[in-house]
């Protein structure tokens, strides 16, 4: 009962307090019009803009860099959430880490590597560009490769040392997924290009 009494006072009060105020006041100061005899006087409104879009240019770099920083904090807590994850063993946290990385990481690629994309490249360009990309993925392939066949050969060592039968399984696994990326990431360019 007290709540309706008070926002029933309340309501009064605000209806008093606009009331007051004439309403038609700003006639009063704005020229009507209507009137043919009220002055014209022009406007500019370059100023406004030009005062609005440098504001907005000096405090675009600051944006920028903020905005960047917010990215890699999000990164950074979604790392620390899949180590969590990996210790508590808790696999809705571990997809929750694994999507935030994963998008972190396209946003940041993409807000830093558009724009330089964007801006030097040119159609006669787009070739290159791609025959780039093509011989970097190449090149990673065959380092990972490289990676597989040393922990494959670190997993066999293991074996030897204790005989238990998971590393030599992974020592295998690791051994033909090592071979099977350094055929593929070097022969399929070559086939699909010899076209």
């Amino acid at each position: 009962m007290r709540k309706i009494v008070f926002s029933f006072m309340a309501l009064c009060g605000f209806q008093t307090l606009f009331m007051q105020h004439n309403i038609y006041a700003v006639s009063n100061i704005l020229p009507n019009p209507r009137d043919p005899n009220a002055p014209i006087t022009p406007t500019d409104s370059s100023g406004f803009f030009h005062n609005m879009m440098t504001s907005l240019d000096s405090s675009l770099p600051t944006v920028y860099e903020v905005g960047m920083n917010i990215i890699t904090i999000i990164f950074i807590v979604a790392v620390i959430g899949y180590a969590m994850s990996l210790l508590f063993k808790n696999g809705q946290w571990m997809k929750w880490s694994a999507g935030i990385m994963l998008s972190s990481l396209v946003v940041i690629l993409l807000l830093r590597g558009g724009p330089i994309l964007f801006y030097s490249t040119t159609v006669m360009g787009v070739p290159t560009l791609i025959k780039d990309i093509m011989s970097f993925l190449t090149a990673t392939g065959v380092f990972i490769a490289v990676g597989m066949l040393l922990t494959s050969l670190l997993f066999r060592f293991n074996h030897k040392l204790i005989r238990h039968p998971d590393y030599h399984r992974w020592s295998r696994r690791l051994l033909v997924g090592s071979i099977l990326v350094a055929t593929l990431s070097t022969i399929i360019p070559v086939v699909f290009m010899s076209t």
